[in-house]
């Protein structure tokens, strides 16, 4: 049988026979957003499947200071969640450079991010 009408359509717009396959989703941590911040940012994030990564936030000192995505589940491909500025007790941290570090299915990033009074 010949080509998927997808295929053909592709082949007709972009000049490239047959599928054009999509990227590999890979996890990937990107840059929070305001950063430096005051007083929350937005964490966003690349899951190669849909589950539940483990989201936390370290000090300098390597302390964690909170766990901001226990069991949530989020979607694959790019998703984002807001961090407050403040600790596991509530408290709002000081002023300084913090950590991001995500974990989903054996793999790992870490970003550095700025929280600015």
């Amino acid at each position: 049988m010949g080509e998927p009408f997808a295929a053909l359509l592709n082949s007709a717009y972009t000049g490239i026979p047959g599928w054009i396959q999509s990227p590999e989703l890979k996890l990937h941590l990107n840059a929070n957003y305001p950063n430096p911040f005051n007083p929350e940012t937005t964490i966003s994030f690349n899951l190669p499947q849909a589950g539940i990564p483990h989201i936390s936030i370290y000090n300098l000192k390597g302390q964690l200071v909170r766990n901001i995505a226990e069991e949530q589940r989020f979607d694959a491909g790019l998703n984002t969640i807001l961090w407050d500025g403040r600790d596991h007790g509530g408290q709002i941290v000081s002023s300084g450079i913090y950590f991001c570090r995500l974990s989903f299915a054996g793999d790992t990033a870490i970003r550095k991010m700025v929280l600015a009074k």
